[in-house]
């Protein structure tokens, strides 16, 4: 099961659909922050909501989407630009919940007691730097719920968003997904209904964890829809670089750098949103340092 972002409509009850494969994505994700269990969990349903959220909404920029609970998960963070590179975190990384009455460890995991109760943000940003941004409360804490709660209550537009990551006995990643539907002018409410029904019957949790496709998943839950825009394939990509770094240190002035150079300190930065950690040797500040003093001259 290939990552793949399919979008689509039903054409005649004007309804917006998308499904996005994202297993590869959240192992990315669960491996760059090493996290376990519960924490996989949490950002693998928010990375998967946001591409779906973000990329199926058609806007230049970058949305971003953030949990913040006042529960033992503290916040998770993910955002995608409209190219569907995607990043994130969550602030507990540890966290691994037992299984609740008549769960299946390999099954759908209750997640809420570790995030509610707290509040979903958010944030769309253009490409020219102008944003929107809004809130609400959690709903029950399972994050897509929330995000599907937002986009009812914030966006006020008729919508569903389901999405899990499913674990293996040994915590691992095996499967992650999900899909988006939402409301067109002059759709019915009685068509939503009847798709948030059928899928909270079970079948998409079904389809994840038999690895189907992206494909497979659009022509079972939505037969005799049509793809309408073209493919995406999010990845796991951080925006951040050495190089805004070093251009962030520029911004020091020379006695600065002098006394970092003296002490003989490498500065070392670690991007929360990848855990990346980049590293500017002593040489490379003073090589900063002379062209700083030499153009102040």
């Amino acid at each position: 099961m290939d990552d793949l972002l399919l979008r689509g409509s039903t054409g005649k009850t004007h309804i917006e659909l998308a499904v996005f494969t994202s297993t590869q994505l959240v192992k990315d994700a669960a491996q760059a922050h090493d996290l376990t269990g519960t924490s996989a969990i949490a950002l693998g349903r928010l990375l998967t909501a946001t591409a779906l959220v973000g990329i199926s909404g058609h806007r230049p920029g970058v949305t971003s989407i953030q949990i913040l609970s006042q529960s033992r998960i503290q916040q998770i963070f993910a955002d995608v630009t409209e190219h569907g590179w995607l990043r994130g975190y969550v602030k507990n990384r540890t966290l691994s919940h037992p299984l609740f009455l008549n769960e299946d460890l390999e099954g759908r995991r209750t997640i809420g007691p570790a995030v509610i109760p707290g509040q979903v943000s958010v944030v769309r940003m253009g490409d020219k730097g102008e944003y929107i941004q809004s809130a609400t409360p959690l709903y029950n804490g399972e994050v897509d719920i929330d995000v599907d709660h937002f986009l009812n209550q914030s966006d006020q537009v008729a919508s569903v968003v389901r999405c899990d990551t499913f674990l293996d006995r040994q915590q691992g990643i095996v499967a992650a997904g999900g899909l988006l539907i939402r409301a067109l002018p002059d759709s019915r409410l009685e068509d939503i209904t009847e798709l948030r029904e059928k899928i909270d019957g079970g079948l998409l949790s079904q389809l994840l964890r038999e690895r189907k496709s992206a494909t497979e998943i659009f022509e079972k839950l939505f037969p005799g829809a049509k793809e309408t825009d073209p493919r995406v394939v999010p990845i796991w990509r951080c925006r951040c670089s050495k190089s805004k770094v070093t251009s962030t240190l520029r911004m020091l002035d020379v006695m600065e750098l002098a006394d970092m150079v003296a002490k003989d300190q490498p500065v070392e930065v670690r991007c929360e949103l990848c855990n990346t950690n980049h590293i500017v040797s002593t040489s490379e500040l003073e090589i900063l340092m002379k062209s700083k003093t030499s153009a102040q001259s």
